[in-house]
């Protein structure tokens, strides 16, 4: 409800009630004057939660973690001064990973400003290029116009903040006294006037589009969601009309019509709900087959050079899609279609999905070490989706080998730190799954091998004649699967060289044969996929073996084993520096759902303890996989533990030091390595914990280990820390990555 008690009271709820209608749900607050007006509105609104966090830095980096879990903008609020300027490291980091955030801070009015009033810094412009959108607000008046003025404001805002890439947005607010709810009779004589359902009339939830890959599409509002379920809904028993066409659109579309002579035309890329409507209305078409959608040029010339190439990769690099589902079936039917294999970086979904791809390497920063293998397995085409992975061993091979590069994402974002012959097609990958089906394997009988008319060329075997049910686009679904061919029980993916996987196949490999993948037999194009495979699946016993028999605490055996034992689903964040690494060296494949979690935007260590708790609160109980200096980098954090609602187990990796220094060049000269790089903080972390209330406990042993993870608890915070020499662990992947890399010589 709106504060009729002063014109901040009522300007500052109107801002809440606007983002609470608009869908939003979680504002996290600090303290400060300033910003009591906004405090106030944003607490008496029981539609929105509001949590308070002492530190700026911290609050700023959980309401990172939430919006990232949610995918739904989370509003952050504070006072005026140095407040604002704690936000910069998680706005920046919000701008990277393309994470949805409000910012609003509050501020000095301007004839405050520039004369020594006291907590009074330049707030306009503060985080640079970093919003996807900034501004100041008015100074609040309570007159309709002004009102409707800061509505407008705010949802588009909003709007902004998720469209057209997810990121930041800040609103600077200033505000005059009073500052509390003191009473103005002529604002309280406004409510009288004022209707607030007409209002409020045009305003709709926002709700998340039906997408996978990070950046999510803009959220579709209520009103367009009804309107076109309203539109679906009405398409059951009678062919909907066309749209009326003006005379020059009609022109344009038969010119477009008359001109597809050769290719079968192509879709427009449709957001999920959109898509969603319109094949429901194409269902609905039981009298003539519309025409297919229309293909952009480089869509399909990728495609079709694709088609044409054995020695291709997909590179799945990091990734927190909305619908993991999705996500990871959209990479593996590209994959079966193209027989191409898919190098799956460890922060990826698609090596705790391992059943719905084949194809996955998980090993290949190994694979890359040995340079005869490296040079054998050099592609001509590189599909990358999103960000590349980690992996400086992977980076260094596409620079040597300079495949040509495709890279699959929808943002604007320019996501090619190598600068190689490269193309940006800016679409999700499910969406470019949807598109692969439609341009028939090019073969030397013509498309697809069978026969096309000699006026038109747009038959397809893979695209039947619409039948009621059927898609222009997309094959009917079959009791064998796609357009009749036999699919995977659980995925649909087409797949004629791969066999169903049984329960005694790997979970990302099918076994090898004297005949090859399977026991199907491989021609030689399909030799240099399975030379990836020989190798995956010896490197991966090699490691196995190793880990199985090292009973020592060593830091790298624990991303291995974490692949194995976390409960189905557990969300997990992971920290950068070393886990990061370890977990992309070691994560093992499976198929227990676990849902990576992390800041790779900026690769920072800033506020990760902070992150986790905001992707933990109110989910599933959760992990989080750090190092010692990271989690002291941001202990404050452990001030939201009595606003925390939900369940963390911090694994902590404790050497005492920088571990991720040792492994770089720099670790061979000291002075001055142990003062200023490794930089040693010697910390009691049970007295350290004692202090915030947390539980802690120091694991001894693997079986230890294990027993602790095999439940978590639903509520509170625990530390369970494994105390390692960074200098040990250092030294056994120096030795051991070698060796891995040796022992995949055999795969030649």
């Amino acid at each position: 409800m709106l504060d009729f008690r002063n014109t901040n009271t009522l300007w500052a709820s109107i801002i809440a009630e606007t983002l609470q209608r608009l869908g939003l749900t979680t504002a996290v607050i600090c303290p400060g004057s300033r910003s009591a007006p906004l405090t106030i509105a944003f607490a008496q609104n029981k539609l929105i939660e509001t949590i308070p966090i002492l530190d700026e830095r911290s609050a700023s980096f959980f309401a990172l973690g939430t919006a990232k879990k949610s995918g739904v903008p989370t509003a952050l609020i504070c006072t005026s001064g140095t407040a604002a300027a704690n936000f910069y490291p998680a706005i920046i980091e919000a701008r990277e990973s393309r994470i949805p955030l409000l910012i609003l801070t509050a501020d000095r009015p301007p004839e405050l400003r520039d004369c020594h009033a006291g907590q009074a810094i330049d707030q306009i412009k503060l985080y640079g290029n970093y919003p996807n959108w900034q501004a100041e607000l008015a100074i609040p008046a309570a007159s309709i116009g002004m009102l409707d003025y800061v509505r407008q404001t705010i949802v588009y805002a909003i709007e902004r903040s998720t469209f057209p890439t997810p990121g930041p947005v800040h609103l600077n607010i200033p505000l005059r006294d009073p500052l509390v709810p003191i009473s103005d009779i002529a604002v309280e004589a406004l409510e009288t006037q004022f209707d607030i359902a007409d209002f409020f009339a045009g305003l709709e939830p926002f709700f998340a589009a039906e997408t996978s890959t990070p950046p999510s599409p803009p959220l579709l509002r209520g009103g367009e969601r009804s309107a076109v379920e309203s539109i679906v809904a009405a398409e059951t028993s009678t062919p909907p009309s066309p749209p009326l066409l003006r005379g020059g659109e009609r022109s344009a579309v038969e010119s477009i019509v008359a001109a597809e002579t050769s290719t079968p035309p192509s879709p427009p890329l449709l957001r999920g709900g959109e898509r969603s409507a319109v094949e429901s209305i194409v269902a609905a078409e039981t009298s003539t087959p519309p025409s297919p959608p229309l293909l952009r040029g480089g869509e399909r010339s990728a495609i079709e050079q694709w088609q044409k190439c054995s020695r291709g990769i997909i590179i799945a690099g990091v990734a927190q899609p909305e619908d993991a589902e999705k996500y990871c079936s959209a990479i593996g039917k590209i994959s079966q279609l193209l027989n191409w294999p898919v190098l799956a970086e460890g922060l990826s979904p698609l090596r705790n999905r391992a059943q719905l791809n084949p194809h996955l390497i998980s090993t290949y920063d190994l694979i890359l070490r040995n340079r005869e293998l490296a040079e054998k397995l050099t592609p001509e085409i590189a599909i990358q989706i999103g960000d590349l992975p980690t992996s400086k061993e992977l980076r260094n091979w596409l620079e040597k080998t300079q495949p040509k590069r495709y890279i699959i994402d929808p943002s604007h974002h320019n996501l090619d730190p190598l600068h190689g012959p490269t193309i940006h097609l800016r679409t999700s990958i499910e969406n470019l799954a949807t598109l692969l089906t439609l341009v028939p394997p090019l073969t030397k009988g013509g498309l697809g091998g069978v026969q096309t008319s000699a006026t038109t060329n747009n038959i397809s075997p893979q695209i039947p004649p619409l039948t009621k049910g059927n898609s222009p686009h997309v094959p009917p679904l079959t009791k064998g699967g796609l357009g009749g061919v036999q699919t995977s029980a659980t995925t649909n993916n087409i797949s004629p060289q791969i066999p169903p996987l049984t329960k005694g196949n790997s979970p990302h490999a099918p076994p090898l044969t004297k005949g090859g993948l399977g026991g199907v037999l491989i021609s030689p194009s399909h030799e240099y996929i399975q030379l990836w495979h020989n190798t995956e699946t010896q490197i991966r016993l090699t490691i196995d073996q190793k880990f199985s028999s090292t009973n020592n605490i060593i830091e790298p055996k624990v991303s291995w084993l974490l692949s194995q034992i976390l409960p189905p689903g557990t969300p997990i964040f992971i920290s950068n520096s070393m886990p990061v690494r370890d977990v992309e060296f070691f994560w093992k494949p499976n198929n227990l759902e676990i849902k990576p979690f992390f800041n790779r935007g900026a690769n920072g260590i800033d506020g990760t303890l902070s992150t986790a708790l905001g992707v933990a609160h109110r989910n599933q109980s959760s992990i989080l996989l750090t190092g010692d200096l990271t989690l002291l980098h941001d202990t404050n954090g452990f001030l939201i533990k009595n606003k925390f609602v939900g369940h963390l187990t911090i694994i902590l990796i404790n050497n005492n030091g920088g571990g991720i220094f040792e492994m770089l060049p720099v670790a061979k000269f000291d002075p001055p390595f142990e003062e200023f790089f490794a930089t040693p903080q010697d910390i009691n972390f049970a007295q350290l914990c004692a202090t915030y209330g947390v539980e802690h406990e120091i694991i001894d042993d693997w079986e230890q280990f294990k027993e602790k993870l095999s439940f978590l608890a639903n509520n509170g915070i625990r530390v369970l820390e494994l105390q390692t020499n960074r200098r040990t662990d250092a030294k056994w992947r120096q030795d051991n990555l070698s060796k891995f890399a040796k022992g995949s010589q055999s795969g030649l």
